[in-house]
């Protein structure tokens, strides 16, 4: 039994590829290209009755796990410690916390706790020390073995391409969260192609008449929508990367430190109900990718 992949791209195929989504029945809105995964069998016998169903139902688990997804999670003192001292020794670099153990996404959240490794950005498989021709291996973390507790889920949307919008939002939006004084951002993913943006130690202040956000904090906790009122995603999505194009200084985005935004919150995530109007500034912890978030798995391995 063989599987193999063809993808059917907007560019190349038009109206036929339009038509070809209406025959499967993927309505009016399935934009974007189309990938599809092909079985084939050199027996002329066919292959166990289960071996089939089996599989869909695996595509469907790991299609379940396409989500964006934002964790409170605790590690150990003497982790938080070390990774202190590797921050204040490189303010400018971002770390990750990865599981040990391979597990779906989903397990691991309803687990509540995990091994994990921290390692210095985000690492790469790379061929063995001497041996430049040897299969890749993960290199070694900078520390490994520690537990890591999930406290709560904060956020958690589903990435299914049927969820997912035919354009891109008016305006940017993010999800805020946290207990300040400093607040954490994340960038809200509508549509594919798309940009990941995270911010840590956010300063927000209201504008005059309007609720702060300490009196809101239960909301805020549990994390709130946000819109830049000035930053119209719609006129620049997706984000240009030609060139080594760092997108964190698009054009109208400027998502770099000092950066400040004027803002518009909202109760709930349907945006029924504005909660408070202010302006925010961003500092130096910030996290910029278009790569990592687009890429086609098969493709990196």
């Amino acid at each position: 039994m063989f599987l193999t992949e063809s993808i059917f791209t907007e560019s190349a195929y038009g109206e036929c590829l339009e038509k070809y989504k209406e025959r499967l029945g993927l309505g009016s809105d399935a934009a974007g290209d189309l990938v599809s995964l092909i079985n084939v069998t050199m027996s002329p016998w066919p292959p166990d009755s289960t071996a089939l169903s089996d599989m869909v139902k695996g595509f469907k688990k790991i299609a379940g796990e396409e989500v964006q997804l934002v964790l409170e999670a605790e590690i150990p003192d003497h982790m938080m410690s070390k990774y202190k001292e590797k921050k204040n020794a490189k303010p400018d670099q971002f770390f990750t916390i990865a599981n040990v153990n391979k597990e779906h996404l989903m397990d691991l959240v309803e687990t509540g706790s995990f091994r994990a490794r921290m390692d210095e950005g985000i690492p790469k498989p790379q061929p063995p020390s001497g041996n430049p021709q040897g299969e890749p291996v993960m290199p070694n973390p900078l520390a490994a073995g520690f537990q890591v507790k999930i406290k709560r889920v904060v956020v958690l949307e589903t990435l299914w391409f049927d969820s997912l919008s035919s354009t891109y939002p008016e305006k940017m939006q993010f999800y805020l969260y946290g207990s300040g004084p400093g607040f954490q951002m994340d960038h809200v993913l509508k549509k594919a192609l798309n940009a990941q943006l995270c911010a840590n130690c956010v300063q927000v202040a209201t504008h005059l008449n309007n609720s702060p956000l300490s009196a809101h904090q239960g909301l805020v906790r549990k994390g709130i929508l946000i819109e830049f009122d000035r930053v119209p995603e719609h006129a620049m999505q997706p984000l240009s990367t030609n060139d080594g194009h760092d997108i964190a200084n698009a054009p109208g985005l400027g998502f770099v430190p000092g950066a400040r935004s004027e803002f518009t919150a909202f109760r709930d995530r349907t945006k029924n109900r504005v909660l408070t109007k202010g302006t925010l500034e961003l500092k130096a912890n910030l996290f910029a990718d278009w790569y990592e978030l687009n890429m086609d798995p098969a493709d990196h391995h």
